[in-house]
Order: C-alpha cells, then structure tokens, then sequence
C-alpha cells in the first residue's frame, strides 16, 4: 500500500512541477509581451524601432 502511496506522490510532483513550468512560460511571455509595448510605445515619439 505505501508503494502505491509513493508513487502517487512522484506523479503529483510531476504534475505541479509541469503546472509551474507553464505557468512561467505564460508569465515569461506576458512580460515579453509588456516589455514590447513598452519599448513600441518609446519608439511612437519619433525614433524608430526594429524588433530582433
């Protein structure tokens, strides 16, 4: 029985660790995100701006 117990716990690990992950890839992408607004919105007062 504890054998079943420890390996339920492995595969909740890996399911929160994948969660995290996700969730820092979406928040990775939302900062890209405002960090290119931002520095579109410097580029709006005449200076021109090339996106890498």
């Amino acid at each position: 029985m504890e054998g079943v117990a420890l390996e339920t716990r492995e595969w909740y690990d890996v399911g929160l660790w994948k969660a995290i992950k996700r969730g820092w890839g979406a928040f990775k992408t939302t900062l890209k995100d405002a960090w290119v607004f931002y520095a579109w919105e410097q580029a709006e007062d005449g200076h021109h701006w090339n996106q890498c």
